[in-house]
């Protein structure tokens, strides 16, 4: 029987094929219990210094990653609708304060200071995925460190996708981590402070 076209041109021998190549030599990490905080990423082979540890394959048929913004209004608006603090909390924990760089100068060096976007009412923006928590995929599960072994690297072309890439040799069953600090002081805090801690800290 002739193999089925699936995708974009490609057959269904050949997405096959590239799956059996992916798990052979490039699938990197795995999700597992962490010691750091739920949930976190491990390697299931050695990662080496650079190399980005979540390879795809058959990309033809990955989604477009899209971000929309929502004011943090809107968020604790729908945490209140939903009846539960933990709509806003979930939201907060995965994705970042908008940013933007500003044309104030550090201390006389050329370099702009990031700051992070608000509303026209003073409330902070947030990038949230188009589609949803849960169509994110495991570098999303990524545990904050001061001494992370994987940094972030932005991806600047349209329809892109954001990367990582390990800072240095990761062992097997060794969990990544990265610096949620890059990510902004209210990220930062919203990540690696518990419920309990942010209700004391309301107090």
């Amino acid at each position: 029987m002739a193999p089925r076209e699936i995708g974009r041109g490609a057959t269904e021998w050949e997405e096959k094929r590239a799956l059996l190549r992916w798990l052979h030599r490039d699938v990197y990490v795995k999700l597992g219990v962490s010691s750091i905080e739920g949930v976190g990423v491990f390697a299931v082979r050695v990662i080496p210094r650079g190399q980005n540890p979540f390879t795809t394959c058959n990309d033809h048929l990955l989604r477009r990653e899209k971000m929309i913004t929502l004011s943090e209004r809107e968020i604790q608006e729908c945490a209140e609708g939903a009846g539960t603090k933990a709509i806003s909390t979930l939201v907060k924990s995965f994705f970042a304060p908008l940013t933007e760089i500003v044309d104030e100068t550090d201390k006389g060096k050329g370099k702009g200071r990031e700051v992070e976007c608000r509303d026209e009412d003073g409330a902070l923006l947030f990038g949230v995925n188009a589609t949803g928590t849960n169509t994110l995929d495991a570098s999303w599960y990524l545990n904050h460190s001061d001494e992370p072994n994987v940094r972030f690297v932005e991806c600047h072309v349209d329809d892109g996708f954001n990367s990582y890439e390990a800072l240095r040799e990761i062992a097997v069953g060794e969990e990544l981590t990265v610096d949620y600090r890059e990510m902004g002081g209210e990220y930062h805090h919203n990540a690696t402070t518990t419920p309990q801690q942010q209700q004391q800290q309301q107090r």
